[in-house]
């Protein structure tokens, strides 16, 4: 079949560990969406710190954060990224300074097994353990609209999946309910960036793409999201919700170099500013400087980016 042969080509552009875990995933949409993450990944790498394809040297914490061991330049040294992938894309935020996690979440119409046919009422109580009470609160107050409901719940659990994928412990961070969340209300105006463009580094810095999606038209919606752990506001955590097409919501973290979970020392051992932390919100009220929406592209266009890159 041509699509085999066409991804078995892109395959080969990565190492053999890397190609045996695209491989571990049975169905073939799945095997497409681990392709394309690895390839992000590498792209990301290239196009920031200005390494060739095959000098990419990648690594991931005990908590699964991935990272490079590639020297960075002065501009940026605490490079890291994040990746995701659930539904119609896969996505990839970068930062030079600040911690970055990244997560994606389909819309339960979209996802394969019980959930979608499971009543809405019954799906959250099964995640109850894991919401503050803020947090369920709104949502019961919501109960009015399914849509709305389930919108809100997406948006927590995403913002829930990037903080601790920014952190670094993934499922070791527990319960999740210790993180609780307050959206953006709706219709609110992001606040306007301010300062250079070096003090303004609080952003993805490299393009997210779609694992099936049209390369041109796309465009997303920006939210914002605060932060109280363990019952204290977390003013240095900066949260943003990107509204997807397709009903797709992807949450982007940023935060203290300082918070990284890192059992091993591997990924820490790589920051070139540990002591980094972004500047506190000067208000509390205020949402945090706007930053740009992800950039879309195709799985074919990534595919000969990372050709043209590997020569």
């Amino acid at each position: 079949m041509a699509g085999a042969g066409l991804f078995q080509r892109h395959l080969a552009l990565l190492p053999h560990e890397e190609q045996q875990q695209v491989l571990e995933f049975l169905q073939p949409a799945d095997q497409f969406r681990a392709l394309a993450s690895r390839i992000m990944q590498r792209c990301a790498v290239v196009a920031a710190l200005g390494v060739a394809w095959r000098e990419v040297a990648l690594g991931r914490t005990k908590g699964r954060k991935p990272f490079t061991t590639n020297a960075k330049p002065p501009h940026a040294p605490n490079f890291n990224f994040n990746v995701s992938h659930e539904g119609r894309y896969v996505v990839l935020a970068a930062e030079p300074l600040a911690l970055v996690g990244v997560d994606v979440a389909a819309p339960r119409s979209a996802r394969p097994g019980p959930a979608a046919a499971r009543p809405l009422e019954q799906h959250l109580q099964l995640f109850r353990p894991q919401l503050s009470d803020s947090e369920w609160a709104m949502l019961e107050g919501l109960a009015g609209s399914a849509e709305q409901q389930e919108s809100a719940f997406q948006s927590l659990w995403c913002l829930k999946e990037a903080f601790i994928k920014a952190r670094g412990d993934g499922l070791g961070f527990s319960p999740l309910s210790r993180a609780a969340f307050e959206l953006q209300p709706p219709n609110a105006a992001a606040a306007a960036p301010s300062g250079d463009e070096e003090s303004q580094s609080l952003m993805p810095v490299v393009a997210a793409a779609a694992a099936a999606a049209p390369a041109s038209g796309i465009h997303s919606t920006l939210k914002y999201a605060k932060l109280v752990l363990d019952g204290v506001r977390q003013p240095r955590w900066r949260f943003q919700l990107h509204m997807l097409p397709g009903g797709h919501c992807a949450a982007v973290a940023l935060g203290p170099a300082a918070e990284a979970v890192d059992e091993w020392g591997v990924f820490t051992a790589t920051l070139g500013l540990p002591g980094y932390a972004p500047d506190p919100y000067p208000d509390p009220d205020n949402t945090i400087a706007a930053s740009p929406t992800f950039q879309v592209t195709s799985l074919r266009e990534l595919l000969v980016q990372a050709e043209a890159a590997e020569l």
